[in-house]
């Protein structure tokens, strides 16, 4: 009984962790060049993630610590295309 208890509490908290990290992820976690400081950055700018997927890429570049080159790979990776 102790064996099988332990064994569904270890699923059950490995299940949770899982579970609780794909909540926590965001788009901007896959970009090359945007780390947490500039995730941060972009969404307290932005306003929300929303807003910055109908963003332009003069609007993201336009957040300061953005360059042009980084605003057109988020573009880019936030619509679909290859970095």
């Amino acid at each position: 009984m102790q064996v099988r208890d332990e064994a569904h509490r270890y699923g059950i908290t490995f299940h949770r962790k899982l579970r609780h990290k794909n909540t926590l992820a965001s788009i901007l976690d896959d970009i090359p060049g945007v780390g947490p400081a500039r995730k941060k950055t972009l969404l307290r700018e932005m306003g929300s993630l929303k807003r910055l997927t109908n963003a332009t890429k003069a609007e993201i570049a336009g957040v300061s610590g953005i360059s042009q080159s980084l605003a057109e790979i988020i573009f880019n990776c936030i619509h679909g295309n290859e970095p």
